[in-house]
């Protein structure tokens, strides 16, 4: 490809003067470098959902967006004149969605969706990764896909919806499984327990 000439401005007055340069500057290198970078995070990042054996769940051909949200639930109890005044929050499962965009053949579209349903009725737990952030412990709730004109005839848009699962240790002792299986615990002094010796009889004379 020829290089293109610059134009030739004549030095008049209200003509501001253009620096010519074949090579880009400085301040434009790092500007460029920061817009590809970008760009590499959007289109190039690393997008995922694994299994817990850290195996690829889903392999779409493109991650089309996802929505995240985590809410913080406040408690409060009324005071005078109607007032309230808060005392705790507690926080809820985050909820996450992802939007993913599958084409190739119908083979391939039958198998991903089969796979969606096979997560969506199981109780494992995936990992959703982002280039920002990643989401643990995360159950398929729902997932829904569309296929429009718009989008071509042989792409399905898929979304699926994780919410978290959050695991609660729970300790069981076999001793406590039986109302009398239960031990015997001392939680305080007790007196120890003496019988009595029988009273002696004294035979007394007839008078």
């Amino acid at each position: 490809m020829p290089l293109i000439q610059f134009p030739n401005v004549p030095a008049l007055p209200g003509v501001p003067a253009i620096v010519r340069s074949l090579t880009v500057p400085t301040s434009l290198t790092g500007l460029f470098g920061f817009a590809q970078n970008l760009l590499s995070d959007l289109f190039g990042g690393q997008w995922g959902i694994y299994d817990d054996n850290g195996a690829i769940a889903l392999i779409p051909d493109s991650f089309v967006g996802v929505n995240f949200r985590n809410d913080e639930r406040q408690s409060d109890y009324p005071v005078e004149q109607g007032q309230f005044e808060s005392y705790n929050k507690v926080q809820t499962p985050y909820d996450c969605r992802v939007k993913m965009a599958i084409g190739a053949d119908i083979v391939s579209r039958t198998a991903f969706l089969v796979q969606c349903d096979s997560m969506l009725k199981s109780t494992n737990l995936y990992t959703v990764i982002t280039p920002e952030a990643s989401y643990a412990s995360a159950s398929l709730v729902n997932y829904l896909y569309a296929r429009s004109e718009r989008s071509g005839a042989t792409l399905i848009q898929v979304e699926l919806w994780f919410q978290e699962v959050r695991n609660t240790a729970v300790t069981l002792t076999a001793e406590t499984q039986q109302p009398d299986g239960a031990t015997t615990v001392s939680d305080g002094q007790v007196q120890a327990f003496s019988v009595p010796n029988p009273p002696t009889l004294t035979a007394q004379p007839i008078q």
